[in-house]
């Protein structure tokens, strides 16, 4: 309660604000991998990743694509 308030995220915070390009190869290649996975399907699969959430929606999964 006495702590100020911050911006920080907290350690148990595994997901990526922004995607990097290994990220988005990494997305691409499991998608090219997987060519019957629908694209909700592949946004839960990488929010569930227990090596490191990446976050992202369908709508920029399909602008990627």
């Amino acid at each position: 309660k006495d702590t100020p308030r911050t911006s920080a995220h907290s350690p148990k915070c595994t997901s990526h604000q922004n995607l990097t390009l290994s990220d988005w190869i990494t997305v691409y290649s499991f998608v090219d991998s997987h060519p019957t996975v629908s694209q909700i399907e592949i946004v839960e699969h990488f929010k569930s990743l227990k090596s490191g959430a990446l976050n992202f929606t369908q709508s920029t999964l399909s602008r990627k694509l």
